[in-house]
């Protein structure tokens, strides 16, 4: 299992502790509720600055995973039970099949709410062009507006020379 103590690159306070994958969708700006510092999670992306493949990748990598270690399971006890290692293969063949395409779909309902809050967040001219300027790329998206709310009179507006990264101290237990 992975642990991360996420710190505040300005005052050094710990801002997360978590476990596991931190590949979230959502805003990679994060402010210090200690010292106000604003912050780049490097563990978070909004959805139009992941590549097509990042995208597909994000949707299929948890449920093939959980197909793959449920398929083994089953597809082991059913091999155990028939006594017969081809019974056991094409169980397991339809149990990876099953709960992949199961698992894409109820994944991709789970993201849903955060995949539309990015899409309404990256709207913003502004918010768009300071996600530029600190080095993220625009991947387009057929069918979806980029930047077309001109909001640059925003008083709130970040500057990147204040943006530090977050200071991740990943580690590993077993």
């Amino acid at each position: 299992m992975t642990h991360h103590i996420i710190k505040c690159p300005h005052c050094g306070k710990v801002l997360e502790f978590a476990s596991g994958s931190l590949d979230r969708i959502g805003t990679p700006f994060r402010k210090c509720p200690y010292c106000g510092g604003i912050c780049e999670d490097l563990n978070t992306m909004e959805w139009i600055t992941r590549s097509p493949s990042q995208r597909r990748a994000l949707i299929f990598t948890k449920p093939f995973a959980a197909a793959l270690l449920s398929s083994f399971f089953i597809g082991g006890i059913a091999m155990l039970i028939a006594n017969n290692f081809f019974v056991g293969l094409i169980v397991a063949i339809i149990c990876f099949i099953a709960v992949l395409v199961l698992g894409i779909l109820i994944f991709k309902s789970y993201i849903k709410d955060a995949i539309e809050e990015s899409l309404q967040r990256t709207k913003s001219a502004a918010y768009v062009k300071l996600l530029q300027e600190t080095g993220y790329h625009i991947f387009p998206i057929k069918g979806v507006e980029v930047g077309s709310i001109d909001d640059f009179e925003v008083n709130d507006r970040i500057k990147t020379d204040e943006i530090k990264t977050e200071i991740d101290t990943t580690y590993s237990h077993h």
